[in-house]
Parts: structure tokens; sequence; C-alpha cells
């Protein structure tokens, strides 16, 4: 498959391979050919609606990642202090 993003879910295919009939070329570089396939026409604007729900997924899981940490940075100084403070006494720092 052929990830350009101008030519995203076209099939990169040698110009030695045979291919089915129902194969739509669409362009042709050094000694490839490249397709689309009747299913991916009909679904393309499936594949591209689940891709933009998995990408806002993503981010969904990112943002709550974020949000979880947080809530625990304002607590971390706080540990900090208390470990210096542990090592001084301990250790004379």
């Amino acid at each position: 498959m052929h990830q350009g993003a101008k030519d995203k879910w076209q099939l990169e295919v040698p110009e030695h391979v045979t291919v089915p009939k129902d194969y739509n070329i669409t362009s042709k570089k050094k000694g490839f050919r490249r397709y689309w396939t009747d299913f991916i026409t009909t679904h393309l604007r499936e594949i591209n609606d689940a891709e933009a729900d998995m990408e806002r997924r993503e981010k969904d899981q990112m943002r709550l990642m974020f949000g979880r940490f947080d809530t625990y940075r304002c607590v971390i100084p706080e540990i900090e202090i208390a470990v210096y403070n542990y090592m001084r006494c301990n250790y004379k720092l």
C-alpha cells in the first residue's frame, strides 16, 4: 500500500505483476503502478471516518493522562522538600 498523503490507500504494485481487472490504475512511476480497487473507492469515507475517530480517541486519552498527571504534580514539590530535609538531617548536608 502506498502511504503518501495525497495518494493514501492506493495499492502500489510492480509493473510486471498482473492485477485483477477490477483494479483501476491511478498513476505510474518508474517500475510501479498505483491502483484503487472498487472496495477502496466505495469504503473510502468509512476508512477516513474510522481514522479520524481513532485520532480523536488518542487525543482524548492523552488529555486524560496529562490531566491525571496534573493532579499529582502539586504533591511532587512537597515530596522533594521532605526528601531534602531527611537527607539534610541524616547526612549532614
